[in-house]
């Protein structure tokens, strides 16, 4: 029996064509995963605005104005489920002022968070401030017992800026 010796220059050749398809796709998924990374989303008047309509929705319902909100000791982190370790890195800010709706005259106020995010909201819609809070405000109508009527403003603020400061 004769054995012939197989030409291995073709697996050679496969072999380098291998390794090539190999570091392409390699440097495609580096490329992909960096490019992904190193993008800059800024989404802090999102966070504002999905933080103020929460508040806005737990204030009031159909039903009319949630009564404990007109209390001075309302707690927004167990009546609206928000986390208060979020608000204590003082990055985020609310206000809440309940007024009548007629007279305009305030009834009360709540504000939670970084109070300096108030005054840089009142900047920022002056200005352009890349360094400052994204601001959104709501107001809402609502009726409490005895047909008495208020209106409700809610100022929310972000300024976390996610992982890369």
């Amino acid at each position: 029996m004769v054995l012939k010796k197989m030409d291995k220059k073709g697996e050679k050749l496969f072999s380098i064509w291998w390794f090539i398809i190999i570091i392409i796709i390699g440097l495609g998924i580096v490329a992909g995963v960096s490019l992904f990374y190193s993008s800059n989303l800024d989404i802090r008047s999102l966070e504002a605005d999905a933080l103020s309509s929460k508040v806005v929705k737990c204030i009031s319902s159909s039903d009319g104005i949630n009564p404990t909100i007109l209390e001075s000791n309302f707690d927004i982190f167990s009546e609206c489920s928000l986390s208060q370790s979020v608000f204590d890195n003082g990055k985020f800010f609310i206000k809440i002022s309940v007024s009548d709706f007629f007279t305009g005259e305030s009834v009360i106020g709540h504000s939670f968070g970084n109070n300096a995010f108030e005054k840089n909201c009142d900047i920022k819609s002056k200005i352009t401030a890349v360094k400052y809070p994204e601001c959104s405000s709501k107001s809402v109508y609502v009726i409490y017992k005895d047909n008495k009527k208020y209106l409700v403003n809610v100022l929310a603020a972000s300024n976390y800026k996610g992982g890369k400061n």
